[in-house]
């Protein structure tokens, strides 16, 4: 029996009837034909007999099935969706059509209560009219939009969600942007978000239409809307993806003062997710020049006979099995071999190294090694090389010191310093990066040889971001360390050999997140957004800014290191808030530190390094 499926026309165009029209209903064939109007309203007739005959079927991924479209979100992005109150979700507006049906067809399993803010047009189709909060695309002051913003705000309110494109019209290329991506977004997005007090979910879609889209609407505007159903059919077995970022919350909303800011930095949480990086664990390639690495040293007897040569001075801190060790690198041959080879294990394991079979160099020779050892397994647990400046200058001059490879400066930068350590080439070997314990008790060795030799009030160091985060991440970190850190006491005197030039991040401005990100906590919950959890801010990083490191000259890049992004930080340990340093040199210690350069001691409340203890191991 043939089934009669109701007729739903997208858009009122009736086809002549009378001889005469001959050429109009062959240019009404052919537009309907060339904009796939005739298409659409298959898939319409599709989705109602289906709503009709099947039970339980959602109308949204019939047209998606019918057409042929395929989506993904990732799991682990579905579980940043809150699962009750109000909910905002903001996206951009890559395709027109399939985006919004995307939506629909994920939230409305999530959230029973979702609807769509979306053009007027869909309003035809009964089966879906409910999800739907209409809006005229081609008067942004209609009535239509005012009632909607209006109706939208009013579900927010009542806990509900609701799903926005703040751009208003499609993703596309102009003559002044050849990259495509939303126009300038509208500022409703920004009002309802504080009116409501709503969470704000950000949600990217990957891809946009094609390039015959994108030339017609350099053409002419109207070109474009009218070849967007044939995009929407056009997209027959392709899968798009859709990443979503980590909810906004009401209390980070309400920090922005105007809208305009507060919109622009809504358009960058969405954004930023376009170098989302996928799910799936990166593997890395050892790249062409890199050399196989050295095999383990067949017997720990070596390692260990080394160990128990060292004197009792060199035995700076005992922690259960673990033992803080520091020695001369001609004291170590074997150890320092096994040191060069974790090295280059640790580090080619986040996409950096140096690509030799071990990474050693000239400086290890001469430098001192603070190194963990793991007495029950007979093993180097990490490592901190240090150079202690009045050394390293009597014997070779500036050339000597490893960051003058990296950092143009001369001796008037080390005479302004007077005494001090040159650290690098930190590691804690991967087994271990699960606790937080092998970095702490690295520092605490650090401080109990400034204990021992008090003149050494200044540290620095390279602190490296690595080339496998995204160009969004990165740029988050620079800029936040840069504005926040930096000082110019010493500008004249250093600067990089390969100054970094930051990458360019696509469609979003930095100006609203320097408003945003007033504490490492916020760079790090976007960076972990970005980097889809695999990373967060470089752990080496954080300390020395636990430590209030300051930055004294601007990034410098890496090339015989991974193109690694170094920035040269300098600690002052009288700098270092007092709690921190009880808790790293002993409360007596650190009193002695403080006394022999000049301070008199204050009173310290007595449980403040325990508290101190709880705050470091938490930042970690």
């Amino acid at each position: 029996m043939l089934v009669q499926l109701p007729k739903f026309k997208v858009l009122d165009m009736p086809e002549p009837a009378s001889p005469p029209g001959l050429l109009r209903r062959i240019v009404y064939r052919v537009g309907a034909h060339l904009t796939g109007i005739h298409g659409i309203d298959d898939v319409m007739e599709y989705v109602v007999h289906n709503h009709e005959t099947k039970a339980g079927t959602c109308p949204h991924q019939d047209c998606l099935d019918c057409i042929g479209i395929d989506w993904e979100i990732p799991e682990s992005d579905l579980e940043h969706v809150p699962r009750e109150g109000p909910l905002l979700i903001a996206s951009n507006h890559a395709y027109g059509g399939a985006d919004g049906l995307i939506l629909c067809t994920a939230f409305k399993k999530l959230r029973p209560d979702f609807s769509i803010m979306t053009n007027k047009m869909l309003f035809v189709l009964p089966v879906i009219r409910d999800d739907y909060l209409p809006l005229d695309a081609f008067d942004n002051n209609s009535n239509t939009n005012s009632q909607t913003l209006r109706a939208a705000m009013s579900r927010l309110k009542d806990g509900r969600a609701v799903a926005t494109f703040p751009a208003g019209e499609v993703s596309h290329r102009t003559w002044e942007n050849r990259s495509v991506t939303d126009p300038e977004w509208m500022q409703s997005i920004a009002l309802m978000a504080k009116r409501t007090k709503a969470t704000v979910l950000p949600l990217y879609f990957h891809g946009h239409n094609s390039e015959f889209f994108q030339i017609a609407g350099l053409i002419h505007p109207t070109l474009r809307t009218m070849m967007l159903a044939r995009q929407l059919l056009n997209k027959k077995g392709k899968k798009i993806h859709v990443s979503i970022g980590r909810p906004i919350s009401p209390e980070q909303i309400a920090a922005f003062d105007d809208r305009e800011t507060l919109t622009q930095y809504l358009r960058g949480r969405v954004y930023m997710l376009a170098d989302r990086r996928r799910p799936e664990p990166k593997t890395h390639k050892p790249l062409p020049s890199h050399q196989p690495l050295l095999p383990e040293i067949t017997t720990a007897d070596r390692c260990a006979d080394e160990v128990m040569a060292l004197s009792e001075k060199q035995r700076l801190v005992d922690s259960g099995n673990l033992t803080v060790y520091l020695a001369r690198g001609k004291q170590i041959p074997n150890i320092l071999r096994e040191i060069g080879r974790l090295r280059e294990l640790t580090f080619r394991a986040v996409g950096e190294g140096s690509g030799n079979e071990l990474d050693l160099d000239r400086f290890d020779r001469a430098y001192r090694h603070l190194f963990i050892w793991n007495h029950e397994e007979q093993e180097i647990v990490g490592a901190y090389r240090l150079g202690l400046t009045d050394e390293i200058m009597r014997m070779g001059g500036v050339r000597g010191l490893y960051t003058w490879t990296l950092f143009d400066f001369d001796e008037r930068f080390l005479k302004e310093l007077g005494p001090a350590v040159e650290l690098g080439r930190s590691f804690i070997r991967p087994e271990y990066q699960r606790s937080f314990k092998p970095l702490m008790l690295l520092w605490r060795g650090i401080s109990r040889f400034i204990c021992l030799k008090p003149k050494y009030r200044y540290f620095f160091g390279v602190v490296s971001i690595s080339n496998e985060y995204a160009a969004a991440s990165q740029r988050l970190m620079t800029d936040f360390v840069s504005s926040t850190r930096m000082v110019d006491d010493f500008q004249s005197l250093i600067a990089p050999r390969t100054p970094h030039q930051p990458k360019h991040v696509r469609h979003w401005d930095m100006a609203p997140f320097r408003l945003a990100c007033t504490e490492l906590s916020d760079v790090e919950e976007l960076v972990r957004d970005i980097e889809n959890d695999r990373q967060g801010v470089p752990i080496l990083l954080k300390q020395y800014l636990k430590l209030n490191a300051k930055l004294i000259t601007f990034f410098n890049v890496d090339p015989e290191f991974s193109d690694v992004i170094d920035g040269m930080m300098l600690v002052d340990f009288l700098d270092v808030d007092r709690r921190i340093q009880n808790w790293y040199f002993g409360k007596d210690e650190a009193a002695a530190f403080r006394r022999h350069h000049g301070l008199e001691d204050d009173e310290v409340s007595p449980d403040s390094s325990e508290r101190d203890a709880d705050d470091l191991t938490a930042s970690a």
